[in-house]
């Protein structure tokens, strides 16, 4: 079969997503064409885009801001990717990235599914008379490491598609593993070596012999081991470009569990707060982190009092609000009394009338040029009260 009839179209639907983005300021004609041709030359990415405008995942696509630290970002609350416009540059890059996030739209549906019932997983936590949150929250933040992780197994596939394409226009035999590693530097979450020591897939994930890898459990949670758990020097990601994956994602999740804490445990005038538990090393978070990425405590933006179980005895500790700021604020009973807002004191949050942040956005692919350097693409956003957008990081 010819390669043009064997090579899947862009359906009408996903033709009009260029069409509009053209018209997007910052973007034009051009570039809305550069990125058409760059999704086109990967007929897996085709189909995957084709897919998710079918189930009205993705309905558009928009320009990323220049100072935001992602490879790329989905929003699941307006279903659009924001591309970096100098992605454009870098076909293999862009067709990587592009995976990414569309794979971010066909989870969508998943991710939203974990985050509607965290708030339940938080209520009967508290109605078992314990208010260690830790396991609600790890449920959610694996979630969240589960759609990261095969977002960037279909990133490769994207990528492995675009040079399997253009090997049999070319009349070349099908790509080997080491023209598709050297091409990237993303693909260093699944192969390691080099040219001149040799390459091979790490040993935690499997390729078919066409060097796809399958959206298996086992290989998600190798992708997860490999990309989303890098430690934040890799990632990049959040408001200062210094967070990891887990407190980008923790700092939504440790928000939504203050405010349904004090939705059920009001805080009273003159009375000390009922504090709750989390074992902040078996997540992963750090809450210099979180608040650097920003959290987001509600209505009463009071200092929370929680224990951090990690240690023996557990240390008492405080989360502020920092959504808007974006900083650190270091722990001390006399600041943080200093900071509280008497004509607050009272005020508590009803469950039907939450005001969350949004849950974050799809953090693309960490940016990533063909020599392994780095460039500065987006993360996630947190812009209440819609949930966070899920993001690449910022790439090798």
């Amino acid at each position: 079969m010819p390669p043009d009839e064997a090579r899947p179209r862009l359906s009408d639907g996903s033709r009009a997503l260029f069409e509009r983005f053209a018209a997007r300021p910052g973007a034009g004609a051009d570039r809305a064409a550069a990125l058409r041709r760059h999704v086109e030359s990967s007929p897996a990415l085709v189909r995957q885009l084709n897919q998710a405008v079918a189930a009205d995942e993705l309905r558009g696509f928009t320009v990323q801001p220049a100072d935001v630290n992602a490879g790329g970002t989905y929003d699941p609350s307006t279903r659009h990717i924001s591309v970096p416009l100098s992605q454009l540059e870098d076909r293999y890059e862009c067709v990587f990235v592009m995976g990414h996030e569309v794979q971010h739209a066909l989870n969508r549906a998943a991710v939203e599914d974990a985050d509607t019932r965290f708030p339940t997983d938080l209520h009967q936590q508290a109605s078992s008379g314990s208010l260690d949150y830790t396991t609600p929250v790890a449920t959610l933040m694996q979630a969240q490491r589960w759609d990261e992780a095969s977002a960037n197994l279909a990133g490769w596939n994207a990528l492995v598609s675009h040079h399997t394409s253009a090997a049999a226009e070319a009349g070349r035999p099908q790509p080997s593993l080491a023209t598709v590693a050297a091409s990237n530097g993303r693909t260093r979450d699944v192969v390691e070596g080099d040219v001149l020591t040799g390459y091979h897939v790490r040993p935690n994930l499997s390729l078919g012999p066409d060097l796809t890898a399958e959206l298996t459990p086992a290989n998600i949670e190798g992708m997860a081991q490999n990309y989303v758990d890098r430690p934040a020097a890799e990632t990049r990601l959040g408001h200062h470009g210094n967070s990891d994956y887990a407190n980008y994602y923790g700092a939504y999740a440790v928000g939504v569990t203050v405010q349904y804490h004090r939705a059920m445990y009001p805080p009273q005038p003159g009375v000390a707060e009922v504090p709750f538990a989390l074992d902040l090393q078996r997540l992963g978070l750090d809450r210099a982190l979180m608040e650097q990425n920003g959290v987001h405590l509600g209505g009463s933006r009071q200092p929370m009092p929680f224990l951090d179980t990690s240690t023996t005895p557990p240390r008492r500790e405080h989360l502020h609000h920092t959504f808007e700021t974006h900083q650190h604020v270091p722990t001390s009973p006399a600041s943080d009394a200093a900071r509280r807002d008497p004509s607050r004191a009272g005020r508590t949050d009803d469950l039907r009338s939450m005001s969350f942040p949004r849950s974050p956005a799809h953090a693309g692919a960490v940016a990533a040029t063909s020599t392994g350097g780095t460039s500065r693409p987006g993360a996630r956003e947190m812009v209440p009260p819609v949930r966070t957008p899920r993001s690449s990081d910022r790439g090798r």
